[in-house]
């Protein structure tokens, strides 16, 4: 009964801006009218398959998206719901009383709700360059076959509350990747626990502490404690700008205790939403990892910039260009003769998606790309075009 009463609520308070301000197609008219009776019979799956097949003939219709979004929330897929609640902030002609209602929206979803999202890349026929290395000045060569395999990557983040009122929670993260047939593997695991504040105006600043954990082909690798603290700020109507700094400390097993560091990081992030149907995001990262022994130092910076944009027949098309830089603090005298490593790689991607293509929200989506690693010892260098199949549940 509450549930239906809040729904006839938000109803009203999103009534203002109806479907014909945006498409008077009938054909559309009548598929808008059967969502909203699917939404008020509490059979929000219906619904949201309705108001997606709208978008899928016009991703820049504003009511749909954001019945959409509010069907998702209805479904508790907070984070997809998150992703079209943000993309309506972009119109410039949302009423105020809308806005401040998906803001609303936002707000819980960022600091009140549970969260869970995850991806899934599969790489096929990568080549494990061929490389040559030198030890005293004798050549060594390792995979002289340049074979090929297939790999994936998995990566899962959850967010649970703690206690709502206080906005406390706690956070995991783990990233699986793994060489098919093949014993390279690693598992990354975080947990965190941590309080969001409010500042006023949208921003908050979020402390989180935790530990991290890293095992190798199965085994212990390392372990350590972890220290962010995370600062959110709309700047605009539909621009959103994130900063966070992190302290890591992993204690490495005593076969790679050298490895043992102090690891401090910066991030900046801004997002932009040029249109209902587009999103730009921006990253740049700082990372110092001071190491028990020196060649272990490095300073590394990244910088990423991807767009997506929605098309035609439902189909999301995104570009992204990421670099980054590496540079260690001493070399190893027996390796490349003590020359300090310079290191660069550069990332140019494009994903390809179509929402129709999903099961239990899960869409497909086509990764190909091209890597480009270049660094002052040649032993480092190579490139190498990849195709991976991705599922995500983002859009």
């Amino acid at each position: 009964m509450l549930k239906r009463l809040l729904l006839s609520v938000c109803l009203l308070l999103f009534a203002p801006y109806s479907l014909a301000n945006t498409e008077r197609d009938p054909q559309l008219q009548k598929i808008f009218q059967q969502a909203i009776v699917a939404v008020n019979k509490g059979e929000y799956q219906s619904a949201i398959d309705g108001f997606r097949a709208m978008l899928k003939v016009n991703p820049n219709l504003l009511r749909p998206r954001l019945e959409l979004a509010r069907a998702l929330y209805k479904l508790e897929k907070y984070e997809v719901a998150k992703y079209h609640f943000e993309q309506v902030l972009s119109a410039s002609k949302l009423p105020k009383n809308v806005r401040e209602n998906v803001n609303t929206f936002l707000t819980r979803i960022r600091q009140q709700l549970p969260s869970f999202s995850m991806s899934l890349d599969l790489a096929f026929n990568q080549k494990i360059p061929s490389r040559t290395i030198y030890i005293r000045g004798t050549p060594f060569v390792y995979n002289n076959t340049g074979i090929r395999q297939d790999s994936y990557t998995f990566i899962a983040n959850g967010k649970i509350p703690i206690n709502a009122k206080k906005r406390t929670f706690a956070k995991l993260r783990l990233e699986h990747s793994e060489i098919i047939n093949n014993e390279d593997d690693s598992t990354f695991l975080r947990l965190t626990a941590g309080r969001h504040y409010s500042l006023g105006g949208g921003a908050t600043i979020t402390p989180e502490i935790g530990i991290h954990h890293l095992l190798y082909q199965d085994k212990k690798f390392y372990t350590g404690e972890v220290f962010l603290l995370k600062y959110f700020k709309p700047i605009s109507r539909s621009d959103f700008f994130r900063f966070e700094v992190g302290h890591r400390k992993p204690k490495y097993i005593e076969a790679y205790k050298n490895k043992n560091a102090t690891q401090k990081e910066i991030t900046v992030e801004f997002s932009k939403l040029p249109s209902i149907s587009s999103r730009l995001d921006t990253s740049l990262k700082f990372q110092k990892s001071s190491a028990e022994q020196k060649n272990q130092s490095f300073d590394k910076l990244w910088l990423s910039l991807s767009y997506i944009q929605d098309v035609g027949n439902a189909w999301n098309v995104g570009v992204s260009l990421k670099q980054n830089r590496t540079r260690y603090s001493q070399g190893y005298s027996a390796f490349d003769g003590g020359v300090r490593r310079k290191d660069k790689e550069k990332t140019l991607e494009i994903t390809l998606l179509n929402k129709t293509w999903r099961y239990n929200n899960i869409a497909p989506k086509l990764i190909i790309g091209q890597t480009k690693n270049s660094s002052n010892l040649d032993d480092y260098e190579d490139s190498e075009p990849y195709v991976k199949l991705g599922f995500t549940q983002k859009f």
